[in-house]
């Protein structure tokens, strides 16, 4: 029976993290291998067609393709952010080396997405795509942008370092978080990861009570108030004469 073909290969990045905190940090992971462990196959868009009993069970063309998709895409997300709670576990050493691959590979994979978007014409607002090439590049654009959010979140500090002086990052992410949201693609619980993101990046005003709990090294630390001397005022009044 041919159904939506899904599979994230991302037990080998889990096994890598769990080993290395189980033997004490004794080995270092191969951090060359980690966003493609991680996010190999995270196109949920290479999807094969359904047998005609499978569609009548959950519906036909469109909307079935896109129930499917945020099924499974839901799915995947919960596998990633296992991967990201284990990489939390593992010293800062290790940690800012496979942020920084996957990064790297993350910008790298959106911006051919985004050209092959624009190549086609398909725009943030049009439907889920039936072509098979643009439905890769969407689920890239949406897949990557929520990892993007996990690791600018829950590793904050590193996360700044590789992109708060990229000009061009700032500019791809900005528009991934709108194509994201004018998609229609993402639920509630991921509009509010963009809505985190955003304030995390100052995209948008900051609400008053922002916090990021994961964050240790503060942006702006408080200035201590410098305390002028205080200076003697002259008291006005007559001047006695010297006699």
């Amino acid at each position: 029976m041919r159904i939506y073909y899904l599979y994230l290969n991302i037990l080998p990045l889990l096994t890598t993290l769990i080993e290395a905190n189980d033997s004490d940090n004794s080995r270092k992971p191969d951090t060359s291998t980690n966003y493609s462990s991680l996010n190999s196959s995270f196109s949920v868009g290479q999807i094969s067609t359904l047998n005609s009993s499978e569609t009548k069970k959950e519906g036909s063309g469109l909307n079935n393709n896109v129930f499917i998709y945020q099924k499974l895409f839901t799915h995947q997300r919960g596998l990633q952010k296992e991967a990201i709670n284990s990489l939390l576990q593992m010293p800062a050493v290790n940690q800012y080396k496979f942020v920084k691959s996957t990064m790297d590979e993350i910008f790298k994979v959106l911006e051919g997405a985004r050209t092959n978007l624009t190549k086609w014409g398909h725009l943030p607002d049009d439907s889920f795509p039936v072509n098979e090439t643009v439905r890769n590049s969407v689920s890239k654009i949406l897949e990557n942008t929520a990892l993007f959010g996990d690791l600018m979140l829950k590793l904050p500090d590193i996360s700044h370092e590789l992109y708060d002086r990229q000009n061009e990052r700032k500019i791809m992410i900005e528009w991934c978080i709108y194509f994201c949201r004018q998609s229609g693609m993402f639920d509630k619980i991921h509009l509010k990861l963009l809505d985190t993101l955003s304030q995390e990046l100052e995209l948008v005003d900051r609400d008053p009570k922002y916090f990021n709990p994961y964050r240790k090294i503060s942006k702006e630390p408080p200035k201590e108030e410098i305390q002028k001397p205080k200076t003697k005022q002259k008291k006005k009044g007559p001047k006695l004469s010297q006699v």
